[in-house]
Parts: structure tokens; C-alpha cells; sequence
């Protein structure tokens, strides 16, 4: 188990299995740079400039773009109030959260439920989620069939 993992697990546990109201930063990988790697733990909140808040740490969701349509908004902080707690981590991809509970991949499930869209920079299996929502009608892809 990574160093920065075992860590975070000890933390946890030892605040009675909730990582609580703090942020928790780490080096990520062995010899990478400090400033490259961070994880954050937390409840998310959607701010005005279609990011998440995650422990005062803004966050864009690496390959997606929110749709900032007042549906759209309204159902997506729905959704990340509903999801509690996420575990974030930035890469030199940019970041990547997924929920504590179930582990779902947030962005992969705005996309599903076509909450958002996907950028150039998207994964094969984001990309593969769009055409998914696209191809069942869900959300901003409802109007476009």
C-alpha cells in the first residue's frame, strides 16, 4: 500500500473512521514532486464557476465540462449533496474525485446522467459515458435526439 494510502487509512481510523473537516495533502507517488500531487477528502460543493469546493480546495474535474443550465445546476448540486463525502486526487492529469461511499467516479457519473459534457482532454471511458447519455436521451442530450 502506497505511503500516502496508508496514511490517509491511519488518519481515518483514528478520528473514529471519518476523515472530518480537514483537508489532508500528500507528495502522491514516490519522487514526484510535492506541487504535482494532492488529494483532498471531503463534502462537495458545486461553486458559481462550475467547480467543486472539496475543504477549500477548488477543484475542475479533469475531462468534463459542467452544463450550467439552471436544470442542469440544480441537479447536479442535488446529486453532490446526495453523494457525501469524496475522495479527490490531482495528477498530472488533473483531477479525479470519486465518493467514499459506492466509490463512483463523479465525473463519470455527471456525464452518465448528462450533467455534463466531455472535453479533448476526456478518457476513452468518459468519452464512452457521453455517448452513453447521448444515445439514451439523458439530460442536456434529452432536447438533442
Amino acid at each position: 500500500m502506497k505511503l500516502w494510502l496508508q496514511i490517509a487509512v491511519a488518519l481515518s481510523l483514528s478520528v473514529g473512521g471519518v476523515l472530518g473537516a480537514m483537508a489532508i495533502f500528500h507528495r502522491g507517488p514516490d519522487n514526484a514532486p510535492e506541487d504535482k500531487f494532492r488529494f483532498v477528502s471531503g463534502n462537495p460543493m458545486l461553486t458559481d464557476g462550475m467547480a467543486l469546493l472539496v475543504q477549500r480546495t477548488t477543484i475542475q474535474l479533469s475531462g468534463i465540462e459542467m452544463n450550467s443550465s439552471p436544470d442542469a445546476l440544480a441537479a447536479s448540486k442535488a446529486y453532490l449533496a446526495q453523494v457525501g463525502a469524496v475522495n479527490c486526487y490531482e495528477s498530472a492529469d488533473g483531477w479525479s474525485c470519486s465518493a467514499i461511499e459506492g466509490r463512483n467516479n463523479l465525473a463519470e457519473v455527471l456525464v452518465l446522467s448528462g450533467l455534463a459534457r466531455t472535453t479533448s482532454s476526456a478518457s476513452k471511458q468518459l468519452i464512452e459515458a457521453e455517448e452513453f447519455a447521448r444515445t439514451n436521451g439523458k439530460g442536456i442530450w434529452r432536447i438533442a435526439r
